[in-house]
């Protein structure tokens, strides 16, 4: 509710979409700064209240997260695209159309910096974390990434965004570092940003989507393979 109310009010004294996507996140990011503070935690510098925090992650798994995130954001964008070569999207055309009229250092300070952060401290700092105290990991991450592609208000960005959802909840799940899934979600949208769409509209086609979609699968199958953590001096298997 404070991200949709923030967005609304700061949109409509600025007239600009772009500004009040700006203000909602960077109120939802603090307020979700003072919310963690508040959880009850045990083991030291954990982001999930009450869990202890995964030993460090191995080079396999960032190696499978990077290429985890280069099929989101390739599967994602080739179905956007497709999709909207569909059935287009009103809504897609509004959003391109305010970003369009924004300055574009307030547009960039939000896609590259702002919404990573405010979106992945409402997703994953706070829904996730809420969740994963009654649900599994990946029943978490669908939910979350549910939510989080529906916010966007359009078909197309939700088509590109519903994988990346899934894989930054494994990795928030894997590392208990928020700063982690704020990183990659940067990531995804500078490729968005700086890839040309007619790149991504050579694979915008139903045969990529499908095939591209298995292989995204069967990589976020392999993150989300229980690890082992540390409590003390023991390290023991994650249970699901």
């Amino acid at each position: 509710m404070l991200y949709v109310v923030a967005a609304l009010v700061a949109a409509l004294l600025t007239g600009s979409a772009v500004a009040g996507a700006a203000v909602s996140n960077a109120v939802v990011f603090a307020a979700g700064v003072v919310w963690l503070r508040t959880q009850p935690r045990r083991g030291r510098s954990t982001a999930l209240p009450g869990v202890p925090r995964p030993r460090a992650a191995s080079r396999r798994f960032w190696a499978l997260s990077g290429l985890s995130l280069a099929l989101c954001w390739l599967v994602g964008q080739a179905a956007s695209v497709w999709l909207y070569s569909l059935v287009g999207s009103s809504g897609f055309d509004q959003h391109e159309a305010a970003k369009g009229s924004a300055p574009v250092w307030l547009t960039l300070l939000v896609v590259l910096l702002l919404a990573p952060m405010g979106e992945e401290m409402l997703m994953r700092g706070i829904a996730y974390t809420r969740l994963r105290r009654h649900l599994p990991p990946i029943g978490a991450a669908i939910l979350t990434s549910l939510v989080f592609s529906v916010l966007h208000l359009n078909v197309v960005q939700i088509a590109a965004t519903l994988p990346l959802g899934i894989l930054l909840a494994a990795v928030y799940e894997q590392t208990g570092r928020l700063g982690a899934a704020v990183g990659l979600h940067a990531v995804f949208n500078l490729l968005s940003v700086m890839v040309p769409a007619a790149f991504v509209a050579g694979f915008a086609t139903l045969a990529f989507v499908l095939i591209g979609g298995s292989m995204l699968v069967l990589v976020l199958a392999q993150l989300y393979r229980p690890r082992a953590v540390v409590y003390g001096s023991e390290t023991v298997p994650v249970k699901s």
